[in-house]
């Protein structure tokens, strides 16, 4: 019964995260998009030679290498590292529309993150909790 009881969390769990993932992926693309066609992609796509590449980069935040790099884009845009200065200035609504954009999911999915890594160990320390009190009938 334990081990079915914890199936149905874990994959209650699994269900409520990635049901939300299309709808954050998708809000977050559509507000960076404009941003990176206009002030990233000349630099950072396939036909570059650089680390990032935004044709390929996913937005799934629920990826955690996706959600490094994203974490890495905010803060170096952020800081001004991004673009360099010897490129154009972006759009500054632009720019904002994509910062409070990425800040927000980046939050919102950390925070997702954090109360499913509480959720899961909670469950683990009431089975083994129960399978404890079991043992000791």
């Amino acid at each position: 019964m334990h081990n079915a009881i914890a199936i149905s969390a874990s994959s209650l769990l699994f269900l409520v995260s990635t049901c939300a993932t299309p709808t954050l992926a998708q809000s977050l693309k559509s507000d960076v998009e404009p941003l990176v066609q206009a002030s990233c992609i000349d630099c950072h796509d396939a036909a570059t030679e650089t680390r990032l590449n935004f044709e390929k980069l996913d937005h799934d935040l629920t990826n955690s290498e996706t959600f490094r790099q994203w974490e890495k884009i905010f803060d170096r845009v952020r800081k001004g590292e991004m673009p360099p200065k010897s490129e154009a200035k972006p759009d500054a609504t632009q720019l904002q529309q994509a910062l409070t954009s990425l800040e927000r999911n980046l939050r919102e999915r950390s925070e997702e993150h954090t109360s499913e890594l509480q959720s899961r160990r909670n469950l683990v320390c009431r089975l083994l909790l129960d399978k404890k009190n079991s043992n000791q009938h």
